[in-house]
């Protein structure tokens, strides 16, 4: 039997009792999870804030039932072997490619109707209902074990496709199926899933400017000034150890005459009068400065969140792979999660009536 479309099965016989659901595949917290979207987008071979999970390509038409029993793994589905075989292939490259030399998921997998085989999980082991296709001139039921069912055909993309259906298997094929039988079907996608674990390079996460604008031109991000401090004697700091010089990798190009003229002029300004900033200074200076906006637009951490001495589940916003996104922390999460220590209170349950489970 011909693929049929993803709308077009239902336990139901008149599928017009369960509608049509636009049904979103991988379903996070894009604020909260945002650096598992970063791994997303660097081994999909797409630029970071490319991917956003609101994609019509993140979405797939079901009926309303099989929604429900999709989120209660009584079954998935899963890319076919064909496409699984070219979708491997194309993780094992951008694992280990340049960052600029990464295969782009969208030509890869363009943008057109996939076939995806159905797998049933728990509907084999519980109620069994009968699967109905609509093959548009009839109606043909499936019972259980649902032999020679026919595949479905969606515009969902593959790779999200993939990422939803290893986290349906892992959670369930192998109380369902034999061993070997489990471990094919996990291992098949979860292979693929495997590939997209490591954390991205910090030139794809933060960018090679990292900071430039909006740092003193004698600071920098880490990189510069802790070999300097590595290699210097304690007790003995030369200047030339602490101060890389003009055009080393990785500084800035540090020179005694930039400080003491930069000391200069925070002494002049402690000598001004105090200046008297308009009410729009802020506006103004974010209308010529990107950055600056962006970070306007984003949402204000939550005091609650902020204060509370409990380390999240997931601080680090990865749900499945490596790394840890500490960009969102307040400065008590950060110390919190880092060293286990409450900045506000030596004992910060005490003024905490609520505990989360």
């Amino acid at each position: 039997m011909p693929a049929i479309p993803s709308h077009a099965l239902s336990t139901c016989k008149d599928m017009d009792d369960s509608p049509v659901v636009n049904h979103r595949l991988v379903s996070l917290d894009e604020g909260h999870y945002r650096r598992q979207i970063q791994h997303f987008e660097y081994y999909w071979g797409l630029q970071k804030g490319e991917l956003h999970l609101s994609s019509p390509l993140n979405h797939i038409e079901l009926r309303s039932d099989m929604v429900d029993k999709l989120k209660r793994r009584e079954w998935t589905f899963m890319p076919t072997q064909e496409t699984l075989k070219s979708m491997q292939e194309m993780a094992l490259y951008n694992m280990t490619a340049d960052p600029h030399s990464r295969r782009d998921c969208r030509k890869e997998f363009p943008n057109e109707e996939h076939e995806y085989d159905v797998v049933p999980l728990w509907m084999l082991k519980r109620d069994r209902p009968a699967l109905y296709v609509n093959s548009g001139k009839n109606v043909k039921a499936f019972p259980a074990p649902y032999k020679r069912f026919p595949r479905i055909k969606s515009r969902a993309h593959p790779f999200f496709v993939a990422f939803m259906s290893s986290a349906q298997l892992d959670g369930c094929a192998a109380m369902i199926f034999s061993d070997k039988k489990a471990r094919s079907l996990s291992d098949s996608v979860g292979r693929i899933v495997t590939c997209w674990m490591n954390e991205p390079p910090a030139s794809f996460l933060i960018g090679p400017d990292v900071w430039k604008v909006h740092r003193h031109p004698l600071s920098d991000d880490g990189h510069a000034a802790k070999p300097a401090l590595r290699s210097s004697r304690v007790g003995n700091m030369a200047e030339g150890s602490l101060w890389l010089e003009s055009g080393a990798e990785g500084g800035m190009g540090y020179d005694a005459s930039d400080l003491r003229a930069w000391i200069d002029v925070v002494a002049r300004q402690r000598e001004s009068d105090v200046s008297v900033w308009e009410p729009t200074w802020l506006d103004q200076e974010a209308a010529q400065d990107e950055e600056l906006a962006r970070y306007r637009q984003l949402a204000v951490r939550d005091a609650e969140d902020a204060l509370h001495p409990q380390t999240t589940m997931n601080g680090g916003g990865v749900l499945f792979g490596h790394g840890v996104d500490r960009s969102g922390y307040s400065s008590n999460n950060w110390a919190m999660r880092t060293y286990r220590t409450c900045l506000w209170a030596d004992d910060p349950w005490v003024h905490i009536k609520v505990r989360p489970l």
